[in-house]
């Protein structure tokens, strides 16, 4: 039966403070929650066999406490947020330590849990800043999750080999965690295990390791290298994200599934060959790799989901195996460095924004199973010279080729010409054109029946007339004529607006779909 009893006495000693009580059996639920008599040492009595929840919860004046060993449990949340305590000794008959039991023990530095203890529990030691080292025994099977989350003091841990499962979040933000060893009966890494540790520089994984769950390694800054052992099947989602100094990664032919942001934000790393056992490059997967120079792509992959190489602006060059259908979503953005790729015949479509910023990139063939571009799939392509467009698209997408201002040349068929209009001019449709920027030549089919005229002479006289030509820039009066020769005009039939083109843009222009001659 607990005791009623209050605290006995509090008296000075050489060694600070001293308080002591006189509890029998459990002490209950919350009975001395947040008292602030309580100060110093606190010597708990032999008559005490169990701590109740909350029992000195917000303790902060407790520096150290002995707890007996006639003590067999400590309840949930028993010393959390005892912020002031540095020592503690938990005696080899406790065999149970509850959930987040000294959770925020923020002065607490070393600590000894008992072989008598068999696992340990939700966030027992999480927010303990001060712990600097760990001893756990071999009597232990199972760390859980947050068990030391955020014990930024923590350098290093050794984990024995009776542990069979790391709870997710068990070690995640142990910043000065240098080393960890992961004994070889462990099976899976835990989702978030070893987040934030950036201080972690090497982790050697076990071949008895099947799975490395999301985010195991997100944010692991440090970490230079990693071997990934064949054993793996799978590597989850953000699992090495932001790991910048990672240089180099062995991804077995183990691993069917690598997931998505897996190694975003791996900015030291250099080279990535993908295994044949895989089938899809999941989204973000290498997303702001920007010192990956180059990659290897297996015939197994189908596909290539949205931003998976999105800002690798180290990448010079891809080649894209002929197992891919399809080009997702801004995949390559903003691989400025990218020269050349080559598109293989088994994709049918690219995605919206998929090379948008690609400045690198000077020419582009479209193969002929592609019939679909998506919007801005090329915009702002600055280094971007040559395109040809195959029979097979049907549809180009909105600004699929703005910005490209380098561009010399256009091949294109003629069932497409009218939506080339579009996509370099700023009009939507036809019926947004306005009727002042519209020629109807005779003789001319419907394709070339209405003219995006973007292109005006500049005009003279009065105020409006000279912002009207400050916003005419030359990158605008360069899409007009594009426009112009793409609605496939003869050169007599330009001898209007001829004196106004200067022939640096007819240079730029002509040449376009069928016209190969520069009129004189």
């Amino acid at each position: 039966m607990p005791s009623a009893s209050a605290l006995v006495a509090t008296y000075a000693s050489d060694e600070g403070p001293t308080c002591t009580i006189d509890d029998v059996g459990e002490i209950p639920a919350e009975k001395y929650e947040g008292n602030k008599t309580l100060v110093g040492q606190l010597t708990i009595p032999s008559s005490v066999t169990s701590i109740g929840r909350f029992a000195f919860w917000k303790c902060s004046g407790l520096t150290s406490v002995t707890i007996p060993s006639s003590v067999t449990s400590i309840g949930n949340h028993a010393f959390a947020g005892c912020s002031g305590l540095t020592s503690l000794t938990i005696p080899s008959s406790v065999t149970s330590i509850g959930n987040h039991a000294f959770a925020g023990c923020s002065g607490l530095t070393s600590l000894t849990i008992p072989s008598s203890v068999t696992y340990i529990g939700v966030k027992v030691f999480s927010w303990c800043s001060g712990l600097m080292s760990v001893t756990i025994p071999s009597s232990v099977t199972s760390i859980e999750e947050s068990a030391f989350d955020r014990c930024r003091g923590l350098t290093s841990v050794t984990i024995p080999s009776s542990v069979t499962f790391i709870g997710r979040c068990a070690f995640s933000g142990c910043s000065e965690l240098t080393s960890v060893i992961i004994p070889s009966s462990i099976t899976f890494i835990g989702r978030y295990a070893f987040s934030g540790c950036s201080e972690l520089t090497s982790v050697i994984i076990p071949s008895s390791i099947t799975l490395i769950e999301a985010g195991a390694f997100n944010g692991c800054s440090g970490l230079t290298s990693v071997t990934i052992p064949s054993s793996v099947t799978s590597i989850g989602d953000d699992a090495f994200s932001g790991c910048s100094r990672l240089t180099s990664v062995t991804i077995p032919s183990s691993v069917t599934s690598i997931g998505g942001d897996a190694f975003c934000g791996c900015g030291g790393l250099t080279s990535v060959i993908i295994p044949y056992s895989v089938t899809s490059i999941r989204e973000y997967t290498f997303l702001s790799c920007c010192g990956l120079t180059s990659v290897t792509i297996p015939s197994s992959v189908t596909s290539i989901e949205e931003s998976a190489f999105k800002g690798c602006s180290g990448l010079t060059s891809v080649t894209i195996p002929s197992s891919v259908t399809s080009i997702e979503e801004s995949a390559f953005r903003a691989c400025s460095r990218l020269t050349s790729v080559t598109i293989p015949s088994s994709v049918t479509s690219i995605g919206e924004n998929a090379f948008i910023r690609c400045s690198g990139l000077t020419s582009v063939t479209i193969p002929s199973s592609v019939t679909s571009i998506g919007e801005r799939a090329f915009k702002w392509c600055s280094g971007l010279t040559y395109v040809v467009i195959p029979s097979s698209v049907t549809f180009i997408g909105e600004d699929a080729f703005d910005e490209c201002c380098s561009i010399n040349r256009v091949h294109a068929p003629d069932h497409i010409i009218a939506q080339l209009c579009g996509v370099f001019a700023p009009f939507d449709t036809m019926a947004s054109v306005p009727a002042q920027h519209r020629i109807t030549p005779p003789g001319t089919t419907w394709a070339t029946a209405e003219l995006y005229l973007w292109w005006s002479p500049p005009q003279s006289g009065g105020s409006s007339a000279a912002a009207y030509n400050k916003n005419l820039t030359s990158r605008s009066r360069r899409i007009m004529i594009w426009t112009v020769m793409l609605c496939g005009f003869q050169t007599a039939e330009m001898t209007e607006i001829l004196p106004y083109i200067p022939p640096e843009i007819w240079n730029l222009v002509f040449g376009f779909v069928k016209h190969t001659a520069i009129p004189a």
